[in-house]
């Protein structure tokens, strides 16, 4: 193994920068989203806030509340 010289800086490793991402962009609220699944039914985020389907449809009208009804799998948005 070599050692380096008293003269000599060993070389500096710059951590990784963390991948930044953009904030998604949240349309304008309130937005309607479409049940696939089921046609009455509430559901639950993980904060624990409840989210009544009626007629298919559940209604987002907060940010956190459209990130919630985007991501759950058996949803979708209703064309605007």
């Amino acid at each position: 193994m070599n050692k380096p010289k008293p003269d000599e800086q060993p070389p500096v490793v710059q951590p990784l920068a963390a991948k930044v991402e953009p904030p998604s962009k949240t349309p304008d609220l309130p937005r309607t989203f479409r049940d696939k699944v089921f046609t009455s039914r509430t559901l639950i985020s993980p904060e624990g806030q409840s989210f009544a389907v009626a007629k298919g449809l559940v209604v987002a009208t907060t940010p956190d509340q459209y990130l919630f009804l985007q991501r759950h799998p058996d949803l979708e948005p209703v064309p605007e």
